[in-house]
């Protein structure tokens, strides 16, 4: 098979080479996919880099978690899956060597889910990390522990990046939770993009003060969840908008040691939950993967895709995704 390779963490023209390796064969409990697509995620460029701090280290990597394909064989003691079934991968390069950078993968059953015939394999490889990470960041919490369409009525969602590939899905998600939502962005275009999405209001956070904005819209009561995708940045304007008994959902930061201003947040009795779709436990993972069933069947799906390369090409497609000016999910078609 072909497959993009690196043997050492370094700068994607340097490390990233297209190579012929063996077809893989399925063992018990695995699932071979010919891949159509795979999904460059910020963490894929992360962990080619070495920055990830990984308990298994491995001579080879074939890099990328997310990824879409048709599954054409099935290991020992899989009654799930059949040749044939069109499928999304997530997890694939999550403590293993072999991700989706490649034109077959061998993948445990559970890590794979149904892709409806209505859903292209491009916009299949955004369904993992971006969409899983975006359905628990929206819903984590819940007390209803099925997560359905209207869930969220009369509450007030504030995204944070909404035209990125997280925040993008998540404003999707939350209004099909019913939810009001209002979501910050740096320009018209983004604007443009997050409320193409739904959001309701967009608030540009270069021009504008936030908090203040957020106060105003909601009457002073506050937004009931935070969707934060940057905590290091974004804290202070997080604490000051969420309600009392409100949630803080993180995804991510750009600062690893960011002081809380505990006081504030302890007079509230806000929660504040970290995501990491990753390690999510399978009581937690079928949550999100049945909720997503449900919003796919609902047609409330609109993929967020900022540009498609060939596998040939992912040196450029990391290159781009590493620059920060993607705006919305980076797919390499594969097959």
């Amino acid at each position: 098979m072909k497959a993009a390779v690196y043997r050492q963490f370094g700068a994607a023209e340097d490390v990233l080479t297209l190579e012929s390796l063996p077809d893989p064969t399925p063992g018990e409990g695995e699932v071979l996919v010919r891949v159509r697509t795979s999904g460059v995620n910020p963490s894929d460029v992360k962990s080619r880099q070495g920055l990830f701090k990984r308990s298994k280290v491995f001579d080879l990597i074939v890099p990328q978690s997310d990824g879409s394909g048709v599954v054409e064989a099935i290991g020992s003691g899989v009654g799930r899956w059949q040749p044939g079934d069109r499928v999304f991968i997530f997890n694939a390069q999550w403590q293993r060597a072999l991700g989706t950078a490649a034109e077959l993968c061998v993948i445990p059953e559970d890590l794979l889910a149904p892709l409806p015939e209505d859903v292209s394999f491009e916009a299949g490889a955004t369904l993992g990390i971006p969409l899983m990470t975006a359905c628990e960041a929206v819903f984590a919490g819940n007390p209803d522990s099925k997560i359905v369409s209207d869930s969220l009525r009369g509450k007030t969602v504030l995204v944070s990046g909404g035209a990125g590939a997280v925040g993008c899905y998540a404003i999707q998600m939350a209004k099909w939770g019913g939810a009001q939502v209002l979501s910050t962005v740096s320009t018209d275009e983004k604007a443009a993009i997050a409320r193409n999405a739904g959001a309701d209001v967009t608030i540009n956070y270069k021009q504008e003060d936030v908090a203040a904005r957020v106060l105003e819209l909601t009457s002073g009561e506050g937004v009931d969840r935070a969707i934060e995708v940057n905590l290091g940045q974004n804290l202070t304007i997080c604490s000051r908008v969420v309600k009392p008994h409100g949630v803080i959902l993180v995804y991510g930061s750009d600062d690893a040691q960011t002081l809380l201003p505990v006081h504030h947040l302890l007079m509230k009795a806000v929660l504040m939950q970290f995501i990491l779709v990753y390690i999510l436990t399978p009581d937690e993972r079928m949550r999100v993967l049945n909720a997503i069933a449900a919003f796919l069947s609902d047609g409330a799906f609109r993929p967020h895709i900022a540009r498609t390369f060939t596998l040939e090409e992912i040196v450029e497609a990391h290159k781009l995704q590493e620059s920060g000016k993607a705006i919305g999910n980076i797919v390499l078609k594969v097959s």
